[in-house]
């Protein structure tokens, strides 16, 4: 049996970006960043005025990765539901490194208060890490369905075409 070619996408089993999903959760991990970030300002000596400063910078820097792994999503075209692992997981490891080291350049030369600000930027990196994997997994797993439905019934039509003649030995 043949691999399937991954290359290129048929137009009716390419799989686009879920956008509009990502954009949402994208939106929902910042603020849940905010929102840690304040509550860790107020239930530590920095305050809660602090906690909201150090968290809102923290959630924004998660924010400016997820809005550029967004924009790396918009860019690209539909694509075999085959190739879509490797492209999520090398955009979502790129941005955790690349939004690390700017959390890390933006600690240094602002110094906000250090756990408000680093529990907001990993509560938002990781929850919108967690909504993109899981949303892409169903659209992988819905499209993959589709595929095989379709597969299965173009074999079962294929099996009841007389493909040979067979002659009866007697």
């Amino acid at each position: 049996m043949a691999a399937p070619n991954t290359d290129t996408a048929d137009a009716a089993d390419a799989v686009r970006a879920p956008i509009a999903q990502l954009a949402l959760t994208a939106g929902l991990a910042a603020g849940l960043g905010v929102a840690v970030g304040t509550l860790t300002g107020a239930i530590t000596p920095v305050g809660m005025i602090e906690g909201v400063i150090a968290g809102s910078l923290g959630a924004g820097v998660a924010a400016v990765g997820l809005i550029a792994g967004l924009l790396l999503f918009v860019g690209l075209k539909a694509r075999s539901v085959f190739t879509w692992s490797s492209v999520v997981l090398g955009e979502s490891a790129g941005r955790l490194l690349v939004t690390a080291a700017i959390a890390a350049g933006v600690y240094v030369s602002l110094q906000p208060a250090k756990a408000p600000f680093w529990i907001a930027f990993l509560v938002a990196s990781l929850a919108a890490l967690a909504c993109w994997t899981v949303r892409f997994q169903s659209v992988l797993n819905a499209a993959t369905a589709k595929q095989t439905t379709t597969s299965q019934s173009a074999v079962t039509h294929e099996s009841k075409s007389p493909t040979s003649k067979t002659e009866d030995p007697a």
